[in-house]
């Protein structure tokens, strides 16, 4: 979509990251579809939904680069962000209003319901910067590094368990964005 070839090392980071990611995120399959029972599916329509969404969200930010550093578009990072921003207004706010019978949107949010929305908007400006200034396969190692972050941070702060094959996954992403 761009019109250009990633060089051999970028190619070798993202097979890397993606084999990192998926050795993190094995050690959450559960218990019965590990010890090869298979009453549910439900853990591969995860996997497979989470396949998609992976796809769905590289090809978005291969679309947007190309976007932003179109030659043919004069607009700005800011400008693209005041352009989703009404168009999520338009389509999202009388789906709020609908749901809270009219009464003001964000009555029943809390201090920490609104600083984690106001992260979330920081965090997609930052995106959109992140591939504005450089491309998606930065933005895509940058997302990886705060999956290991988190992981880590999990296990920290929240005592979520870490073991030999998630070290592994966090050491291989570490490497390959290295």
């Amino acid at each position: 979509m761009m019109g250009k070839e990633l060089h051999d090392r970028k190619w070798r980071a993202l097979t890397l990251v993606a084999l990192g990611a998926m050795l993190i995120t094995n050690q959450r399959a559960p218990a019965q579809v590990k010890s090869g029972n298979f009453m549910s599916y439900d853990f591969y329509i995860g996997t497979g939904a989470t396949l998609l969404e992976i796809t769905l969200s590289g090809a978005v930010s291969v679309y947007f680069e190309r976007v932003l550093k179109g030659t043919t578009t004069p607009h700005t990072v800011w400008d693209r962000n005041i352009q989703l921003a009404v168009m999520s207004g338009i389509t999202f706010v009388p789906i709020s209003l609908a749901e809270t019978r009219g009464k003001w949107i964000f009555a029943n949010l809390g201090w920490v319901s609104m600083s984690v929305a106001f992260l979330g908007a920081l965090g997609g400006i930052l995106v959109a910067l992140c591939v504005r200034y450089t491309d998606a396969v930065m933005k895509c190692l940058a997302t990886c590094a705060s999956i290991v972050l988190t992981t880590v941070l999990g296990a920290v702060w929240l005592g979520a368990p870490v073991d030999f094959v998630i070290g592994v996954g966090s050491t291989i992403v570490i490497v390959s964005i290295l």
